[in-house]
């Protein structure tokens, strides 16, 4: 006789578990550091220059990095502009920017606020050595 539950479990244990190896997979994100806390995408132009004054870099990025390796990576590829702190923004609908608040932007943050597109940011003070987070 036929007993759902026995196609249940065997199909069960047919599934493909992921790897924990995928979700540790280095990803390069585009990270964009904004004059100011404009309310759109840069665009064609201003995205060009961006890219003329540096402030368009490439960022390796784990999931699983801590807040502070975070900051530190994304310091150090900003290095020339001495952020001390800095506000990440995120594209909503019709690439609107607003400020990511009252989250701890380690990986598992930065990859759900990045999405498929760049990481978008902005710095709240500058002037301040590097090693203040890189220590």
């Amino acid at each position: 006789m036929y007993d759902p539950s026995d196609d249940c479990v065997v199909s069960c244990q047919k599934r493909k578990k992921k790897s924990t190896s995928v979700r540790m997979k280095p990803r390069t994100f585009p990270v964009v550091l904004l004059r100011k806390k404009t309310m759109f995408v840069p665009k064609r132009y201003s995205r060009q220059r961006l890219n003329k004054e540096g402030r368009i870099q490439k960022v390796v990025l784990r999931r699983n990095m801590s807040a502070d390796v975070v900051k530190c990576t994304i310091v150090r590829a900003f290095a020339s502009f001495h952020l001390e702190d800095m506000d990440f923004l995120r594209c909503g609908q019709d690439n609107v920017l607003s400020v990511v608040k009252e989250i701890e932007m380690c990986g598992d943050a930065v990859f759900e606020v990045a999405g498929q597109g760049s990481l978008y940011l902005v710095a709240c003070s500058l002037n301040v050595s590097i090693n203040k987070f890189c220590s």
